[in-house]
């Protein structure tokens, strides 16, 4: 036991919460291998049946073109009668659109342009005042110019 710790301590909790008896391991693995064992049996039940239609009906015949079809995995015969190419669940996913940009993002709209606003007549008389104001006095505070613009603006407007 080194700094309170003791190993076999802990291998008796784990021996008495253990449900594993490996007694019960081949019939674990023969209920996973169940399902699969099933498709095989189904697989095997209709490949005699659909080789007797196709050997015991006169109105069926292969070809030379057919045999590569036939023997081809990826090849399958759709609900139409027609040979058409297995699909895979993603090129499902992908041909159905539903995850194509123009279907997440909304209809975003153009580029708006901020419309011009016109300039009033007091604001351009202003600007004018102000202008002559700067000119003739440069070094006052801007805030003083600005009041004196101000009152120029009004007597020049009335």
């Amino acid at each position: 036991m080194a700094n309170g710790y003791d190993p076999a301590a802990f291998d008796i909790v784990r021996e008495e919460y253990r449900d594993f008896d490996p007694r019960d391991l081949p019939e674990r693995e023969y209920e996973r291998e169940l399902p699969e064992r099933m498709r095989e049996d189904d697989r095997d039940r209709d490949l005699p049946r659909a080789l007797m239609e196709v050997i015991n009906n006169d109105m069926i015949t292969v070809t030379e073109e057919m045999l590569p079809i036939i023997n081809d995995p990826d090849i399958i015969v759709d609900s139409r009668g027609r040979p058409a190419r297995r699909v895979s669940g993603r090129d499902v996913i992908r041909s159905s659109g539903q995850f194509s940009r123009a279907n997440i993002m909304p209809n975003l709209p153009g580029k708006r342009t901020k419309k011009k606003r016109k300039v009033s007549t007091y604001q351009k008389e202003f600007g004018r005042q102000l202008k002559k104001l700067k000119a003739k006095h440069p070094r006052t505070k801007i805030t003083r110019l600005m009041k004196r613009a101000h009152s120029a603006t009004r007597k020049a407007l009335k």
